[in-house]
């Protein structure tokens, strides 16, 4: 690959940006959605099943499964960093934030990541590159020119740190600048809020235990995948393809479960 060697990166968005899904469990325990062993037996069965489903459909249609997987991260990641304010919408915030590592990084590194998508969905990813680079890219500057106008640029905005994380997006190759803002921008940003409703929670006595054991699944999981390819791939390439699948594949349970929640807890909020 042109962004250099993949593995250190990669490694870390493993080690250290996976671990923040495997919280989930503790999350639905927590909210009700699987106490109880029959609840947590459908809950775990219905979680695999999409995960599942997801990988299937990779398999069967790559292009389009990585059109959605971009289009789920830049509302995951946008929604995860919007903040309350009275100033900025929230459809600004999600777009200005969550396009980052969705729209910014392909853009700004065409050739990388051209290589990195056909890695990933094969030929015809490039029409996937064309339309960020055309129309994604468009409505991330127009949504994060609009968020600087509401909220203004003071170092404590979200503008401020979309603009400095863009930078950061511009300067590192598209891995690093991936794994740097899911590890250290959305999963800490995670971790935070977890912490805070898990505090004093009895539900959580062994979380960190269980967290690690659905991490280790997860990498597990990525081996499996790995091995599974029919397509002759480089190690490389196959570790690559191979965590990008295995992300994406969880990031769809996970998105339901946590930014479902953070959709009730919006709509019940005092006002």
């Amino acid at each position: 690959m042109s962004a250099g060697d993949p593995w250190v990166p990669l490694l870390f968005v493993i080690i250290a940006g996976i671990p923040h899904g495997a919280a989930d469990g503790l999350v639905a325990r927590r909210v009700g959605l699987a106490r109880g062993w029959i609840r947590a037996l459908a809950y775990y069965a219905g979680y695999l099943a999409s995960v599942l489903l997801v990988l299937l459909a990779w398999q069967l249609a790559p292009v389009p499964g990585l059109a959605i997987f971009l289009i789920l991260s830049w509302l995951h990641f946008g929604l995860g960093d919007a903040r309350p304010t009275r100033r900025a919408s929230l459809a600004n915030q999600v777009l200005a934030h969550g396009g980052l590592v969705a729209v910014v990084v392909p853009v700004v590194h065409p050739g990388a990541v051209s290589g990195l998508f056909e890695i990933l969905s094969g030929s015809g990813s490039h029409r996937v590159l064309d339309v960020l680079r055309w129309a994604g890219f468009p409505i991330w500057c127009l949504a994060t020119l609009a968020y600087l106008v509401q909220d203004g640029l003071k170092p404590s905005s979200g503008p401020f740190e979309v603009l400095v994380l863009a930078g950061i997006c511009l300067m590192l190759p598209p891995l690093w600048a991936f794994a740097i803002y899911f590890c250290l921008v959305h999963s800490v940003r995670h971790f935070r809020q977890l912490a805070m409703l898990f505090r004093a929670s009895p539900e959580v006595k062994h979380g960190w235990r269980e967290i690690a054991i659905l991490s280790a699944l997860a990498w597990l999981m990525i081996v499996a995948v790995a091995l599974g390819f029919e397509t002759p791939l480089t190690l490389d390439n196959a570790f690559v393809k191979a965590t990008f699948v295995v992300v994406a594949a969880l990031t769809v349970p996970h998105m339901i479960l946590i930014d479902g929640l953070r959709a009730i807890a919006t709509k019940t909020m005092p006002r």
